[in-house]
């Protein structure tokens, strides 16, 4: 089964972000390789030495030890997360539609909050403002004789 389709959920957050970029670790590592070399980070990231970061687990099925810091500032610069979340299971990680829920009922308060009190406002303004003189429509104007 080739890595581009998912055979099991994603064993660590990067696994789980490289998927969500919709690239096969072959595709990755070039791009990290790219990304390396045009911003002056030291260093190269095989498909094969991503795939074991990304399984979290190294030769062997042995736990994986912390990576080299060049692979560790390159990974967390392209990601801006830490090789400690990167590396950790996605259960772990608040996922984002998490975050957007909490945004958004944050936005809805907000949004309720405000229109209470411009509406409370405009009808305390509406009660003390005075009125001007006004006809009704249904009452013709009467006429001087």
């Amino acid at each position: 089964m080739s890595d581009e389709q998912e055979p099991h959920p994603s064993r660590t957050v990067l696994e789980q972000l490289i998927r969500e970029r919709r690239e096969t670790f072959e595709e990755f590592a070039r791009f990290a390789t790219n990304f390396a070399r045009d911003c002056g980070e030291p260093g190269t990231l095989s498909s094969r030495h991503l795939k074991r970061l990304a399984s979290g687990r190294g030769d062997g099925g042995k736990p994986l030890g912390r990576p080299q810091q060049a692979t560790v500032r390159l990974l967390e610069r392209i990601f801006g997360v830490s090789i400690d979340e990167l590396l950790s299971s996605p259960r772990e990680r608040r996922s984002s539609a998490e975050d957007d829920g909490e945004f958004r009922t944050l936005l809805r308060t907000s949004s309720a909050a405000t229109a209470s009190s411009h509406s409370t406002g405009v009808a305390a303004a509406a009660r003390t403002a005075p009125r001007p003189a006004t006809r009704s429509p249904a009452t013709p104007p009467t006429s001087p004789r």
